[in-house]
């Protein structure tokens, strides 16, 4: 079977729809779905119906992007039904995502000053509560300039550029604090992405890691769950994907190779049984 814990939307930096999300979950087979958009939760009212509807068990999640040792730590939050409503985390995502916003109008102010790029945010057409990144920017300059994306982060929008502000990060703790606080089951991202190692990771209160990702190797992957078996946490499989057709840094939607077996202690915190309909999506006493 094929499932996806591990995706984005129009919501943040994907360019699918909840309906176009779905289409390409139907086209490809899958029978497990979670959208984790950064920082917002806009869209998973839209996707979980879509997947009700075309016979696909739906997770809602999110991504938060935190920090330990100065590096970026993306750690990924699951919900049983719709915790994800809780008004909490709500009023803490509406700040996040304010942070962005504020931030995308100083990189457009830093582009104009330093290169003479000249974008209008207000072109961007995303939902209200999505969550604003350098993805959108370099859209609107490659629609204007004709570039090519890897060009733009290149030249413009990358670490190195003058125009380049950090995105809000919080203490690792923190993210886990807020997620666990509204019911979720908290996971490390993509761990073969960082400097820092997956055991030093695993001080702080993870329920589990990605082991199984687009991008790591095979060695990487058995490394993983070695570790994870061994400390008795949950093992999760994602693409990352982001819709791109070009997209070399993530994974395509449902590709993402794994053994069921592993993945399935994770699945079973939310009811997911094989062969079973969505209508087995209910609520879960964890």
């Amino acid at each position: 079977m094929k499932i996806d814990l591990h995706c984005h939307s129009t919501a943040s930096d994907g360019i699918r729809s909840p309906q176009e999300l779905v289409n390409a979950a139907v086209i490809n087979g899958l029978e497990v779905l979670s959208l984790t958009d950064h920082d917002s939760t806009e869209n998973l009212d839209a996707v979980k119906q879509l997947c009700q509807e075309s016979a696909i068990f739906f997770i809602p999640g999110i991504e938060l992007s935190c920090e330990y040792n100065n590096e970026s730590i993306h750690i990924l939050g699951y919900f049983n039904n719709l915790d994800y409503q809780n008004p909490i985390l709500s009023q803490r995502l509406l700040k996040f995502r304010e942070h962005r916003d504020n931030r995308a109008l100083e990189i457009a102010h830093r582009l104009k000053k330093y290169f003479d790029i000249d974008i209008d945010l207000t072109d961007l057409s995303r939902p209200e509560g999505s969550s604003l990144g350098r993805p959108h920017i370099a859209a609107l300059i490659q629609n204007k300039y004709r570039l090519e994306i890897p060009e733009i982060f290149a030249r413009y929008l990358g670490n190195h550029s003058k125009a380049y502000i950090p995105s809000s990060r919080i203490p690792i703790q923190s993210g886990i604090s807020m997620l666990k606080e509204a019911g979720a089951t908290v996971i490390l991202a993509h761990p073969g992405n960082y400097k820092v190692s997956l055991t030093d990771l695993l001080q702080w209160d993870f329920d589990g890691v990605e082991c199984y990702y687009a991008t790591h190797t095979p060695e990487q992957t058995a490394h993983f769950k070695e570790i994870c078996q061994s400390m008795g946490r949950l093992i999760t499989c994602g693409s990352d994907d982001h819709g791109h057709p070009m997209d070399e840094k993530h994974g395509r939607l449902g590709e993402t190779a794994f053994m069921m077996e592993d993945v399935m202690p994770f699945l079973s915190r939310f009811g997911f049984k094989p062969n079973e309909t969505p209508s087995s999506n209910i609520q879960i006493t964890k």
